[in-house]
């Protein structure tokens, strides 16, 4: 009998999917890109991946202390560096109050599924991620989610 899979092996396996050549491609459909995980995005109504905002939600731990001066720093560097990419992306950092888990997460808010997918194919993205990323985060967790535009039309009209 094989042993229960931890929850830090499969973050292990998603952040492992997410650097291999599948992940790297620019114009590959988000039915495409999540097929062999776990996700929910067949239960999205047609074209709604493709075409609403995309919001990537990226909680983390830093190799440093929560607060020192080196988490300052990487924090700045973070928000500075994502919001002057030349892609649409709208970056938001927040320290978490609960679960503990993580200290600190980043939104990410995207137009639609192709500026998403410029940017995380962009060799200045990949270029933040290896020189800056990796060496200053010892753990994630990611949650990506497409806008319910609908709902949204729908809860203003009754207001």
């Amino acid at each position: 009998m094989n042993p229960p899979i931890k929850s830090s092996t499969l973050l292990l396996l998603v952040t492992a999917l997410f650097n291999t050549a599948v992940f790297a491609e620019a114009d590959i459909s988000p039915r495409e890109l999540f097929s062999k995980l776990e996700s929910r995005v067949n239960d999205i109504p047609k074209n709604w991946a493709e075409t609403n905002p995309v919001r990537v939600n990226v909680c983390f731990n830093l190799k440093y202390k929560i607060n020192s001066p080196a988490a300052n720093a990487f924090l700045d560097d973070l928000y500075s560096t994502i919001a002057g990419f030349k892609f649409d992306v709208e970056i938001r950092l927040y320290r978490t109050m609960y679960p503990v888990k993580l200290d600190y997460c980043a939104t990410m808010r995207f137009p639609n599924w192709q500026a998403q997918r410029e940017y995380e194919t962009s060799e200045e993205f990949l270029n933040f991620y290896k020189n800056r990323w990796k060496n200053a985060v010892s753990e994630t967790e990611e949650h990506w989610a497409i806008e319910d535009l609908h709902a949204g039309r729908k809860q203003k009209a009754t207001q």
